[in-house]
């Protein structure tokens, strides 16, 4: 895909999901990558998430990532939408496992399946 991980579609509506690890997150918005990556889910897909499978000290702890860095870009990247094409949301989402990573499929799916997005 070149954009993203995973792709959750149910009818018409498609989500697009970006997995990383915290390392990876962190060398991603050294090289500028991650942001390119949020750009094209927000043109391509109405809500999408970056998904971070981890915990924030192994950012720091491969690669010397400053925790407020880190922190910066997960904000940053929450406020920003594409200025054409969808300018869909990208949220941001943290999770412990490969299983979490699972079960975060499966709902995002059932809830999908359930049309339960359109309003709070």
């Amino acid at each position: 895909m070149g954009f993203c991980d995973y792709i959750v579609s149910v009818d018409e509506y498609f989500v697009g999901v970006e997995r990383k690890t915290p390392s990876d997150f962190a060398n991603s918005v050294i090289d500028n990558r991650v942001f390119n990556q949020a750009y094209m889910l927000s043109i391509i897909f109405p809500r999408s998430y970056i998904l971070i499978e981890g915990f924030m000290f192994e950012a720091q702890a491969f690669s010397n990532f400053p925790r407020r860095a880190y922190i910066g870009a997960l904000v940053s990247l929450s406020l920003k939408t594409a200025p054409h094409g969808q300018r869909g949301s990208v949220s941001i989402i943290s999770v412990e496992t490969k299983s979490d990573v699972i079960t975060f499929l499966e709902l995002l799916n059932k809830q999908l399946e359930e049309k339960d997005f359109t309003n709070l």
